[in-house]
């Protein structure tokens, strides 16, 4: 080296020896007088990988640097006030940006389950933030309504993309969609979503709809319904203060009849009685209808919070 005009900085230097999983005696190797003890993993472009050549450690580092980023940005953002979702979605942005760095470099490890979980944790809390969901809210709920492929599949799709031509990419993310929507069919969280979105690429394929807190509640069912309440031991039942049914979200927003004003106000623009069944559908249809139905969904819920004095969260 010394022949060409290069030179180590010893203080820079990291030594590892890829031995795998094999048990060897300490390696003595000293830079330029410098004892240099082999690590079990370094960190080399940005990327962390240990002497198996696995970046499980990278995963988990990477993983937790989003979750730091994603808390400091999600303080600007309350649940119940602050920016549009549009503007929210800088969570996402900054999630992907830190955890699929590198993508190519590290997809193997995903074959471990416990990777993929440690990623799709992170990225669930980011959207949680995103549309202003309650903390109990599933993964494969938060992705479908935030119209974010979990992070593994976008990992997958990345790698996938790698030098590829665009007729790959578009092949890529058509496999992407339905890996998607086949997870989605089979999960077993977040069936009220699954009930109200089945069809994962046609929600995506709107080109308009704001999300809040209270159209939140009622795409994932977690907020002011009883059987909710009940189910996180926050109600003793699960029954309607309005009219002593049971108070799911179906009954809340299409059924209860102390909402029926609301719900009328909306339906002569809206041209059609509003169900559970065409619920979606309007709301996809024009953003005239999403709005109509966002503020029908405020509308109830305030005042059901009201009428029963509970304080949003």
């Amino acid at each position: 080296m010394q022949e060409n005009d290069l030179s180590l900085a010893p203080e820079k230097t990291e030594l590892i020896a890829l031995m795998g999983r094999k048990k060897t005696a300490e390696m003595k190797v000293d830079v330029l007088g410098m004892h240099m003890p082999a690590q079990n993993k370094i960190r080399y472009l940005g990327v962390t990988m240990d002497k198996s050549l696995s970046c499980s450690h990278h995963i988990e580092t990477a993983a937790n640097k989003a979750e730091k980023a994603s808390m400091a940005l999600g303080k600007l953002m309350p649940r119940t006030k602050g920016p549009r979702t549009s503007t929210r979605r800088i969570l996402n942005s900054v999630v992907n940006s830190i955890v699929l760095y590198a993508a190519p470099v590290w997809i193997d490890a995903l074959k471990i389950e416990k990777n993929r979980k440690t990623l799709v944790k992170t990225q669930r809390s980011a959207l949680i933030r995103m549309c202003g969901a309650y903390r109990t809210v599933s993964a494969a709920a938060m992705q479908v309504i935030a119209s974010v492929s979990s992070i593994d599949l976008l990992a997958y799709e990345r790698s996938y993309n790698f030098g590829a031509d665009p007729k790959n990419k578009i092949q890529n993310r058509k496999w992407l969609l339905g890996r998607w929507q086949n997870r989605w069919d089979k999960i077993k969280e977040g069936r009220w979503t699954w009930e109200l979105i089945r069809r994962v690429d046609k929600w995506l394929g709107r080109k308009h709809g704001e999300l809040d807190f209270y159209l939140t509640q009622v795409l994932t069912g977690h907020g002011s319904f009883s059987t909710y309440l009940k189910r996180i031991q926050k109600a003793e039942d699960d029954i309607c203060a309005q009219c002593n049914l049971i108070d799911s979200p179906e009954h809340t927003i299409f059924k209860c009849r102390r909402w029926d004003e609301i719900r009328q106000r909306s339906e002569p623009a809206i041209g059609e009685k509003i169900e559970k069944r065409n619920f979606i559908d309007i709301m996809i249809r024009s953003e005239s209808g999403w709005s109509k139905l966002s503020r029908m969904c405020r509308a109830i819920i305030t005042a059901k919070d009201t009428a029963e004095q509970r304080v949003p969260t």
